[in-house]
């Protein structure tokens, strides 16, 4: 069973990279941002950071609530961002160049009670891209990529391309995403 659904959310993605690729204002491309992505969240089990990032980015520091930046020793170069209250969620926000349908980043979280959300806002209206959940029992790999499908933002679905404002919130006690040079997106 757990085969089967690991195949069809294998399947899914693929249809979606396809559907996003043959034009973002088609209505099997809205389809896939609307319906399936949410509940597919696929993303393929890779292990490794980059040694730079070619995204265009940039931390939006007013909106910051609750957020720690904590150096990462045995990693030379690296910190993660993370609640400085675990009672409350941990909040920022990018300004992204918006010239590529998929970018990464590393989540990585233990525990049943945290999560990482990303979250496209346009003016005040939040619009959400991708959730992962911890596990109750191990911390997720270190370096592990996840895929942020910047094909379903609002400006792709229109066709454009523009800045986009990507708002991260962490929850839960070990809730981190990993940053390295002021960069979050690779």
């Amino acid at each position: 069973m757990a085969k089967l659904k690991i195949l069809s959310a294998m399947v899914l993605f693929i249809l979606g990279v396809v559907f996003v690729a043959s034009g973002q204002g088609n209505p099997l491309n809205q389809i896939y941002c609307s319906v399936l992505l949410p509940v597919t969240r696929w993303s393929p089990s890779i292990v490794g950071f980059f040694s730079c990032s070619n995204v265009v980015q940039s931390k939006l520091n007013e909106f910051d609530r609750n957020l720690a930046l904590e150096p990462q020793p045995d990693f030379q170069g690296y910190a993660v961002f993370t609640p400085l209250d675990a009672s409350q969620p941990g909040v920022f926000r990018m300004q992204v160049k918006h010239d590529r349908q998929l970018m990464f980043f590393f989540p990585r979280m233990h525990g049943d009670d945290c999560r990482v959300e990303v979250y496209e806002v346009v003016d005040e209206y939040k619009r959400k891209l991708f959730t992962i959940r911890g596990d109750k029992s191990n911390w997720t790999p270190v370096a592990q990529r996840q895929v942020l499908n910047m094909g379903c933002t609002q400006d792709a679905v229109l066709g454009k391309v523009s800045d986009t404002v990507l708002e991260f919130v962490l929850i839960g006690k070990w809730a981190q995403i990993w940053t390295k040079d002021s960069a979050v997106l690779y």
